[in-house]
Order: C-alpha cells, then sequence, then structure tokens
C-alpha cells in the first residue's frame, strides 16, 4: 500500500501521535470491530491535510466498516476522514481506486 500511496504523491508522510494525545489514536475501538486488525490504524499526512487508514481483515469487512461511517475502501483497508475533502476523495481514487459505498449497496 505504501508503494501505491508514495507512487502518487511521493511527499506523503506518516503522522506521529505523542504520547500525551491519545484521543488522536487510529484504533479499532472506533470503528466496526469485526475483522479489525489491532495496531494497523494510521495518520498520513496528504498535501496537508491529515488521512485516517485502518487495516480490516476482508475487503467485506473494510466495506462495510465504511459503508457504515460513510468513508472509503479499498481491498481491506478503510479511509477514514475523506469525505467532503476534496484532496484526500480525488488522491484515496487515484491511489487506491478507493470506493465510497452506498447505503443501499452490497458488500459482497
Amino acid at each position: 500500500m505504501w508503494a501505491m500511496a508514495t507512487a502518487v504523491e511521493p511527499n506523503i508522510e506518516l503522522v506521529a501521535i505523542p504520547n500525551h494525545e491519545t484521543e488522536r489514536r487510529v484504533l479499532c475501538s472506533h470503528y466496526l470491530r469485526e475483522g479489525c486488525i489491532l495496531g494497523s490504524g494510521k495518520r498520513i499526512k496528504v498535501r496537508l491535510v491529515e488521512l485516517l487508514v485502518i487495516q480490516y481483515e476482508t475487503e467485506k469487512q473494510a466495506c462495510l466498516a465504511a459503508k457504515s461511517i460513510g468513508q472509503w475502501y479499498s481491498a481491506n483497508w478503510l479511509f477514514d476522514d475523506v469525505t467532503n475533502e476534496p484532496v484526500l476523495e480525488s488522491y484515496v481514487v487515484e491511489a487506491f481506486s478507493a470506493k465510497k459505498p452506498l447505503q443501499n449497496e452490497n458488500c459482497d
């Protein structure tokens, strides 16, 4: 995923979360938990905007998580805080061919 991410935007960077800012961590407890991989959550700075990502065991689980919060996914990754952020919307589509599932869409 990192190679795909940097192919589109070479200047992205992981955002370090200081120990005293625990509320900024990207944790499974913030999302649908089924299939969420503990410790996989990251904040990534893309063109000065932060993108939250977290990994699931399957694509279906990532799709269901994205659908539940009105966000985006690609393969088994959920992308949060993307909707209504044009920079991030265009980035996740270009870099990962990400999709935003519709409420009536089936994730199978």
